[in-house]
């Protein structure tokens, strides 16, 4: 009797526990939803600003300080302390009251998907309303293609920054293939590392088909289409001669569409000799004219910088062209909710109380 009343006693502080535990952990999922669902955005993107003219400048200064050299004092720019106004801190401007001279840096790092052009968009949004002429826009794109669709976009990006300065410069230190070049050819001018990828202009496909396993093991696979060619090839109905042509039809079509862009944004090129799916090295390219010159993006900028400094220094400039180069580089911070952030810890607790 009494060894019964200590179980049924165990049993339940368990059942009280559990029960608690249950209700906690509904109750959490249920106020996390209520406030995903309260407008809150899953992510919040910050464009941050980095003045890499201020940056290399004190690096320079550094270094010379270190040396035992004197070395001037830098006065820094009073938009610079304002950083989370970000027009504030690219409206730069000289005693003159005129606008420097301005480069943006913008990083695009390409997988198949094109996943970056999100970041891409947000960064073109908010530089289409204050670039000018004479801004110029360096984009260090890497890429080695991926679904055509995807690129289509990103490459649509890129146009509309074209439309708003007359000097889109894309600068490749490793590959821009196929996508990527897709992505490349609408700069005013193209840079390329030496050894650096580019080309493959071209359109790919591969599907694995399994129709014959399935056959021998006496499993039928039914498919039901309207429309001719709602399917052409699929890795478990049988391949048909009219399947294959159809694909490779539009394969062909989506060849064109890529050689009539290529051909609208470098007109110079020969695409009997570069529309073959091949791809090459850097000057390789400047042969074939798939780009303009051999320079990796660090050369390109540190040369923007060094002529800035240059002129800026040069007194028979100083009226005229001396404005001091501002070069920023444009970056993204994404940060996460905190009901994401609870949600997470939630389940750690959770599995922790489990285990």
């Amino acid at each position: 009797m009494y060894q019964g009343s200590v179980v049924f006693l165990i049993l339940q502080i368990l059942l009280g526990t559990l029960g608690v535990l249950c209700l906690f952990v509904i109750a959490f999922f249920l106020g996390a939803l209520v406030f995903k669902r309260s407008g809150k955005k899953s992510q919040v993107h910050k464009i941050l600003v980095e003045n890499l003219t201020e940056k290399l400048t004190k690096q320079k200064h550094q270094v010379l300080k270190d040396m035992g050299e004197d070395v001037p004092k830098i006065k820094p720019v009073k938009a610079q302390k304002k950083k989370k106004f970000f027009h504030k801190t690219l409206s730069v401007e000289d005693k003159s009251n005129k606008k420097c001279p301005r480069i943006f840096v913008l990083t695009f790092q390409g997988d198949v998907a094109a996943s970056a052009t999100a970041r891409l968009t947000n960064q073109v949004n908010v530089l289409s309303q204050i670039l000018t002429p004479e801004d110029e826009v360096v984009v260090k794109l890497e890429s080695p293609g991926g679904y055509v669709n995807a690129y289509g976009l990103a490459s649509s990006q890129l146009l509309r920054l074209k439309e708003k300065t007359h000097k889109l410069t894309i600068c490749v230190d490793k590959v821009a293939a196929s996508g990527g070049y897709m992505m490349a050819c609408v700069g005013h001018r193209i840079l390329a590392a030496p050894f650096a990828v580019l080309g493959s202009i071209g359109a790919v496909t591969g599907i694995p088909n399994v129709h014959k396993w399935l056959k021998k093991n006496d499993i039928d696979y039914f498919e039901l289409t309207a429309g001719a060619y709602k399917r052409t090839l699929t890795p478990l109905g049988e391949p048909t001669e009219a399947g294959k042509a159809k694909l490779l039809q539009q394969l062909q079509e989506v060849h064109d569409l890529f050689k009539n862009m290529v051909k609208h944004h470098r007109p110079q090129l020969d695409l009997e000799k570069v529309a073959t799916g091949e791809y090459w090295y850097g000057q390789q390219c400047v042969d074939l004219g798939l780009v303009d010159g051999i320079k990796t993006s660090d050369d390109y900028l540190m040369e923007k910088f060094l002529e800035s400094e240059r002129l800026h220094k040069d007194k028979d400039h100083k009226n005229q062209e001396g404005q001091k180069i501002q070069i920023f580089a444009l970056t993204e911070e994404t940060t996460v909710p905190m009901w994401k952030k609870l949600m997470a810890a939630q389940m750690h607790v959770f599995k922790e109380i489990v285990n």
